[in-house]
């Protein structure tokens, strides 16, 4: 909204407007969630992390490109997840987050076939099968 002694709104002396820039530029750092290269942005010990997962996924299970594409955002949004915990220091307010990494590393885990739960379900399709169709049609 523009005031009465200032119609344009904003500074509008040339120090104000120097003020003002100063103000947007570089922006205050808080957590990095949404970095375009949020890797980059990674801490030692979240790329240590990350490289000691990314490996051990590697090694265990056979997985093609794209899976591996999806293990690398599943791995990237549980980071990011881990930085919204709000006992950490640079912690998200919940409130003003909108995203849910947690949600989305699940999602990105389950459709790879690396949650316990469907390695415990494949390994129930391994059991014998003693099931006989023709017990359908018998009376």
């Amino acid at each position: 909204m523009a005031r009465p002694h200032n119609p344009t709104g904003g500074p509008s002396t040339p120090e104000g407007k120097a003020k003002a820039l100063k103000n947007l530029t570089p922006g205050n750092y808080i957590h990095g969630l949404y970095l375009k290269d949020f890797k980059a942005d990674l801490t030692e010990e979240e790329k240590a992390w990350y490289k000691e997962m990314f490996e051990h996924y590697q090694e265990k299970y056979e997985l093609d490109k794209l899976d591996l594409e999806t293990l690398d955002l599943a791995l990237i949004n549980l980071i990011k997840a881990r930085r919204k915990n709000v006992n950490m220091e640079y912690a998200v307010n919940e409130k003003v987050s909108m995203a849910d990494f947690e949600s989305r590393y699940i999602r990105l885990i389950d459709e790879l076939g690396l949650s316990r739960k469907y390695r415990l379900s494949k390994g129930n399709i391994e059991n014998p099968n003693t099931f006989d169709p023709s017990m359908l049609f018998d009376n």
